[in-house]
C-alpha cells in the first residue's frame, strides 16, 4: 500500500478522493477525516487510508498516534509536527551534550566501577579524530579517555561498538569500512593498567563491518553487518576465544564467501530486501539496506540476541552450552525498520531495541516473547 503523508500550512487544502486530514482538534471515529471534520492522530488516518490515499496533517504536536515507517511511501519531516508515543514515565531527558568534538556519538560501555564510556566515530566533521570519551561515575565529569590509533592506509579512526573484557581491557569495532569496504576493519583492544590506557593493538582482522561487541563466558562475541553469502544479503555473528585474542597474531576471519567454514562464525543472519520511498535497497549510496545484524546481546539464559539495521527483523540464537548455539530464531519482522543497538535489561529480563528509523525504543520481553514500546520521538531537525 502507497500512502503520501503531507504537511498542510494553515490554509485551504485541496480535496480529493482517497485524501484524508489529521488535526490536534479531530476524533479518530469511523466517518470522519474530512477537512471539516478530521480525524486526530496520524495512525488512525494510515489504518483507515486505501491504497494511493493522501494524507494532510495540520501544523502541531501529536502524541497520542505514532505513524510507522513500514509504509512503502510516506514520511513525516518538519519542525512543526513532533510525534511522540510512549509512557509519561519513559519520556527521556537530555543526559549530556557533546561539543564538536563528539559530533557522532556511536557506543556507550559501562566498566565495573560503573564509568560510562562512548565512541565518537565523528563522521559528520572527520577533522576530529574518532575517540573514546569516559564519564566519570564520581564526579559526573566528562573527558576524553582515549584517542584510538588512525588506520596506516586511511589516517582515520572509525571505533564503534565497544565492551569491556574479563581481563578489564577494553574492546571496540575499528570501522575502516567507512574508508575501505574491503576487509580492512579490525577489532582492536585498549590496554588498561591501573584505569588509565596503555596502547591499542589489534586481535581481530579481516572483518567488513564489525558492529555490536559482547564479552560472556571468556569470549569475545561480535555482530558484523555487512556479507553477501550464498546469493544472499545479511551479516554473520562470531565468537572469538580470548585464548585467540592475541596482538602478535590476531583472530583472522574467513572471506565472507566462506563463512560456513570460518571457525569463528556462529550463523549468517539474512537480511530481506525493501524498497523505502521508491529507493532500489541495492543502489550503493543506500547500501545500508542490505546490512544484517548490528547490535547483540544475551539474555539470562544466555540466548543471543541481535537486531538487522537494514530489514529491523529481530533474531535469537538458543545457547546450547560450551559457546554453541542453535540456528537464528526470527522473533519479529513486523515492529521495526532498522535495528541499531540492543542491550539487556538484567532486572527485567528483556532486550531493548533502538529503532533507528522509528526514532524509538522497544523492549523485548524475554518471558511473554513479545515486543513492547517504551518511547518514540518524532523526526526532527538533528
Amino acid at each position: 500500500m502507497t500512502v503520501f503523508i503531507l504537511i498542510a500550512a494553515e490554509c485551504l487544502l485541496p480535496v480529493s478522493a482517497g485524501t484524508y486530514y489529521v488535526a490536534t482538534n479531530g476524533v479518530d471515529a469511523v466517518g470522519r477525516g474530512s477537512e471539516a471534520e478530521p480525524f486526530e492522530t496520524i495512525q488512525y488516518a494510515i489504518d483507515k487510508a486505501e491504497s494511493d490515499s493522501t494524507i494532510w496533517v495540520k501544523p502541531g504536536v501529536y502524541d497520542k498516534g505514532w505513524a510507522t515507517n513500514r509504509l512503502s511511501n510516506g514520511a513525516v519531516h518538519t519542525n512543526r509536527v513532533s510525534l511522540t508515543k510512549g509512557p509519561e514515565a519513559n519520556r527521556p531527558q537530555l543526559f549530556h551534550r557533546f561539543g564538536d568534538m563528539a559530533n557522532t556519538p556511536e557506543g556507550l560501555a559501562l566498566d565495573k566501577d560503573g564509568n560510562l564510556y562512548l565512541s565518537a566515530i565523528n563522521g559528520v566533521d572527520p577533522t576530529y579524530s574518532g575517540h573514546i570519551w569516559k564519564r566519570c561515575a564520581k564526579t559526573g565529569k566528562w573527558s576524553v579517555f582515549a584517542v584510538t590509533k588512525a588506520d596506516a592506509k586511511s589516517g582515520r579512526s572509525f571505533p564503534q561498538g565497544f565492551c569491556f573484557g574479563d581481563d578489564g581491557h577494553l574492546y571496540y569495532a575499528e570501522n575502516q569500512y567507512f574508508a575501505d569496504r574491503n576487509y580492512a576493519s579490525t577489532v582492536r583492544r585498549i590496554v588498561i593498567e591501573n584505569g588509565e590506557p596503555q596502547r591499542c593493538e589489534t586481535v581481530v582482522e579481516h572483518t567488513m563491518l564489525p558492529n555490536g561487541l559482547r564479552w560472556r563466558d571468556g569470549a569475545l562475541y561480535f555482530s558484523e553487518s555487512f556479507a553477501h553469502h550464498g546469493g544472499q544479503y545479511g551479516g554473520g555473528l562470531y565468537r572469538i576465544p580470548a585464548a585467540d585474542l592475541r596482538a602478535d597474531k590476531p583472530a583472522r576471519l574467513l572471506d565472507k564467501d566462506q563463512m560456513d567454514k570460518d571457525p569463528y562464525c556462529l550463523a549468517f543472519v539474512p537480511t530481506k530486501l525493501m524498497s523505502r520511498n521508491g529507493i532500489d535497497p541495492l543502489d550503493d549510496k543506500v547500501h545500508i539496506y542490505t546490512a544484517g545484524p548490528d547490535g547483540i546481546d544475551f539474555d539470562a539464559a544466555g540466548n543471543l540476541y541481535t537486531g538487522s539495521f537494514g530489514d529491523g527483523r529481530f533474531w535469537r540464537l538458543k545457547a546450547l552450552g560450551g559457546g554453541k548455539f542453535g540456528k537464528p530464531e526470527l522473533l519479529d519482522d513486523k515492529t521495526m525498520v532498522c535495528c541499531d543497538g540492543i542491550i539487556h535489561d538484567a532486572k527485567n529480563d528483556r532486550i531493548l531495541c533502538t529503532a533507528a528509523a522509528q526514532n524509538a525504543i522497544y523492549a523485548w520481553d524475554v518471558k511473554k516473547g513479545a515486543f513492547e514500546l517504551v518511547w518514540a520521538n518524532g523526526d526532527n531537525d538533528g
